[in-house]
Formats: structure tokens, sequence, C-alpha cells
């Protein structure tokens, strides 16, 4: 058995299926261990480096395990830069394999003397969680276990595991081979007795409590937890765009998406709201607008698996697992805690008017299709099981206010650590590939995020998933445009028309074209009758944005949201 051997042996112990990349001289012994082992571990060849962490990425996200990655030496490396920058903001368990030079030519490293030859590590280390190269074949059984449990432990992240191409092929001895997993979390703490009972006392003394879920309650699987200690406070429940899916839309208590690229019902109870229980959310800037809230009239108790993800303002900080944390306060609140307030359902009941009312007053624009009339469209089809997968900016944003999660989880996924284009079109592939038959992927992505990854269609062909690609074609990065148009001055934003109809025709799958005056069911019923991936190239508005002002509680500048 060589090293590969026994990595790729690992790998599917510990309940990996699949593993993301493109081949390398280097990373060989790899592939040849995963070819022993078929079926019950497989590689998924994908058309670039950066679409293989983005699928890792996008199977980890809907599975809620830790997926796998590889790269070869130098190119191979730095290609998964942008991937693991954002699964490490994001906390996502990811193991990359990158290959690296033979331990004896480390004198030929400058200037790649040994082809392709660089200083990868300390290119590698700051995006990854931990670093952790194999030099002794020895014990590389203990080494590649290590890895396995730091992705998954504690707050999860993408662990660099990086092995020379000398011992990648080496044959080594019999060792034992330790029980490893790939579940996330593999292991759950909860909040200590103290600060459970100060949480009990803020939050039932609170008038207008609100529960703020992120994406620590999805990946904790806490979304049956979350709507408990709802109901027990009357509480309503926004989610950050990473959290969504922790409680259903149609819950009574469900109040949407806050923050820029939410609802403006949301965003006014957050506004509204006295106290703020903030579940696995990191309170980044999208949601607060730019750290304007909690406004300092706010009492805020934070739960987190991270004492150094607590803000500086916490009245209360509950250090544990989202899900196990939850389900010990809640005995602790009382049975009639929320009741009388006239708050909870009645205040989540009227938000949702002025959530209607504020789409009725915003205008599409005249010869496009309407974003939202898309959303409405894959809300009427998407079955509960489905998942929407969009790529950053303003897909993003569509996506996370108007798509319907019909069943509380894992149904919602997007790119909010980095926030780099390019990154839902191979996330889907890795939703999809998670997914199996159990359901269905839909991909919302932006024109100038597809030209990123149009070329990974053909990987879905070859792959025979049935997910359904749907481009908001504007000809502009719209993000960026809306930002110029701010200061008078538009600079490099426009493209030329494309076809991606016609593009993705030309890798295998199924291409429609939408303009406004098509029948947007009928184009997505056809989709959903292709026996494999079909691009809907939809001729979207360039000119309407879901990106929201702050509440007037909150000074409405963006200037720094837009400043990326």
């Amino acid at each position: 058995m060589h090293v590969g051997d026994l990595l790729a042996e690992m790998l599917m112990r510990s309940g990996v299926t699949h593993v993301f990349g493109v081949p390398g001289g280097q990373t060989t012994p790899l592939y040849q261990g995963i070819f022993d082992r078929r079926p019950g571990i497989d590689h998924v060849l994908m058309r670039d480096e950066r679409s293989g962490v983005y699928a890792a990425d996008g199977y980890a996200r809907v599975s809620g395990r830790m997926r796998v990655c590889d790269g070869t030496v130098g190119p191979g490396a730095t290609n998964l830069v942008s991937g693991l920058a954002e699964a490490l903001n994001s906390s996502i368990p990811l193991l990359a394999v990158v290959a690296d030079i033979p331990r004896g030519w480390e004198h030929r490293r400058p200037f790649g003397n040994a082809s392709q030859g660089f200083r990868q590590a300390e290119t590698l280390r700051p995006v990854s969680k931990a670093l952790i190269r194999l030099d002794d074949p020895e014990h590389a059984a203990a080494t590649i276990a290590l890895a396995i449990r730091t992705a998954v432990s504690g707050r999860p992240g993408p662990v660099t595991l990086e092995i020379p191409d000398d011992v990648f092929k080496m044959q080594i001895p019999d060792q034992p081979i330790p029980e490893v997993s790939s579940e996330c979390p593999p292991h759950r703490s909860v909040a200590s007795d103290d600060a459970l009972q100060r949480a009990v006392e803020t939050l039932t003394s609170a008038a207008r409590p609100i529960l703020l879920a992120g994406s620590g309650a999805i990946t904790s699987g806490a979304w049956d937890e979350v709507a408990a200690v709802a109901e027990r406070l009357q509480a309503p429940v926004l989610t950050s765009i990473t959290g969504k899916g922790a409680i259903a839309s149609g819950h009574p208590l469900s109040a949407g998406v806050a923050g820029v690229f939410g609802q403006t019902s949301a965003n006014d109870l957050l506004a509204a709201c006295d106290t703020i229980f903030a579940v696995g959310c990191k309170l980044g800037q999208l949601t607060t607008f730019s750290w304007r809230f909690p406004i300092a009239s706010q009492t805020l108790v934070q739960l987190d698996i991270d004492g150094g993800g607590i803000a500086q303002g916490a009245s209360v900080a509950l250090i544990g697992d989202a899900r196990d944390s939850l389900r010990a306060l809640l005995p602790l609140l009382p049975a009639n805690a929320g009741n009388g307030s006239g708050w909870g359902k009645s205040a989540v009941g009227r938000s949702r008017s002025g959530w209607d009312a504020y789409n009725d007053n915003v205008q599409a624009e005249p010869g496009k299709v309407d974003p939202r009339g898309v959303l409405d469209t894959v809300n009427m089809l998407a079955r509960p099981q489905d998942v929407l997968v969009c790529d950053a900016s303003l897909s993003s944003g569509w996506g996370s206010a108007y798509f319907d999660i019909k069943q509380a989880g894992r149904h919602f996924v997007a790119p909010r650590g980095l926030a780099g284009l390019g990154w839902g079109g191979p996330a889907a592939i890795g939703a999809q590939a998670a997914l199996g038959d159990a359901g269905r992927v839909f991909a919302l992505i932006g024109d100038g995020a597809w030209a990123y990854s149009l070329a990974e269609a053909e990987s879905a062909v070859r792959r025979e998933l049935p997910i359904i690609f749907i481009i908001l074609n504007n000809g502009t990065l719209g993000w960026m445009r809306h930002g110029f148009e701010r200061g008078g001055k538009v600079l490099s934003v426009d493209f030329h028309p494309s076809d991606f109809a016609a593009a993705a025709r030309s890798f295998g799958a199924r291409g429609l074209t939408v303009g406004p005056d098509d029948d947007l069911e009928a184009a997505f019923a056809l989709a959903l009758r292709v026996d494999g991936p079909c691009v809907i190239d939809a001729h979207s508005s360039s000119v309407m944005s879901p990106v929201l002002a702050p509440p007037t509680e909150a000074a409405p500048d963006l200037e720094d949201v837009y400043a990326r």
C-alpha cells in the first residue's frame, strides 16, 4: 500500500463519497487509490481546480459533512486559494489534498527551479483553518486522521493536507487506521448552566425579542430547536443570508432575511426589537448594515460555537453548539414566556403586509425579465426537498429575499464568506451530488458570474446531473454598475450580448432562452423534463436590484457597503 492508497481508504471509511478536482502528475497516487475503491468513493473531474473546491464546498453545505478537493503542486495549489478563503470565512468543513515537490528538493524551490515549485504552504496557510504536512510516511494514518478531525471539530473550516511527491507514492508498512468521521460536528458542546440561566432571565424580561439565526444554526442542524425556542418566546425569527433555512418560510414566526440582501419586513423588525438572540450568527456587515445593529438601546444575547465569535457588546455569551445549547435552554424557559406580549405572530403578520406593499411599489423594467418572477416560478415548481444555490452578488440577494423555504433545513446556499463570482455553478454540481436522487438543484447565477464557470456545464452533462442553471443575463456587472451610478462615473461593467443557451448546447446541455414575452412556467416545466442539466438564459433587468437601504432608525448610507 502506498500513501495514496491509505488516503483514499481513510477518506472512504470516514464517509467521503466524492473527491472533486483536476489530476496532476504528483497527485496520481490518490487517483490510483480511488480507482481501486470505486464505487465506494469516486472522483469528479472538474474543468478547473477552483471549481473543484467550490463543488466540494457546495456538497459540504448541503450534506453537513466534510468534503474533499485536490490540486497538484504549483498552479493546482494557487487555483484553490479563493475557494479555501470562502470556506474559511463561512466555516465550511473541507479537506484540500495538495501535492508538493519532493522533500529533498527544497533547495530547488526558488523561482520554480523544481518544476511548478514555489512557496505554496505560505500561500495556502492564511486561507486554511490549518495546513498539515504529511512528511513521515510511518505516521501517515495519524496525520490524515488529524487533518479530518481538525476540519470538522469546533468551528469547522478547510484544512490543507500537503503531501510531497516522494511521500505520496511511497510504499508504507501496515499501520493501525484510526476511526475518524467526516460528520460535522462530530462532538457537541453545551453552553454553561450559568450562561443559560442569564440568557433565560434576559430573554423572558424582553418585551420585543427576536431570534437572528445564522449559518451556525444550519451547520448544527438546529432548525427544530430554533422554531421551538421562538414559539416559547413568541419571538419572530430572522436569518442572515447563510442562515436562510433555519425556519420554514411558512412558519407563523418566520420573518425573513435581515440585512442589505434581505426583506424590508425583516429589517423593520430588526430595528423595532429590544432584544436580539443571535444563534450561530457572526453579525456580519451585510446582515447588520455595516454593524449598525444592535443599536445602543438593544440587548444582545449571542450563541456561538467559538468564544472568539462573540460580539463585544453582547450582554450574555453562550459558548456551545447551537442545537444542543438550544435544547438545554428550552426547558428553562417558562411555558408562557411570550404570552400576552402583543408581539410575535402579530408583528410578523404586519411586517409581511409591509413587504407585500413594498413589492407592489417596485416596478419591473419594461422589456426585461423580472428576477422576482423567476423566483416566483422556482417557488411554484420546486419541491420541499429541492435546493437553491445562488452565486455571489445580486443573485444572492434575489434568492435570499424571494426564495421560499418549504421545509426547514439545508435548502438554500450562497457564498458570503468571500462572495467571489463564479462559485455558484460548481457549488451546484457539488450540491446535486450530495442530493443524489433525493432532490433537484436550481442554481441562480448572474451572467458575470456564469462566465467564470460556464464550462462546468460539461461536468454536469458528464455526470448526468439534473441541475437547472438559471442565468440572469442582464449584460452588466449589476452590483458595480449600480454603485458606480451613485457617483456618475460608470466604467468597465457592460458586456457584449452573450448567448448562454447556445454555449450550453455546445457542451451537451439543454439550453433555453427566455425573454419578457415568454412563458417562464412553461420554460421551467420543460427544463424539469430534461434528462440532465438545463441552462435557462433569462434576459433580465439591469436596473432592478435586491439591495436594501437600512431601516430609518439607522442612517441610510450605503457607501461603505458598495466599497468591496
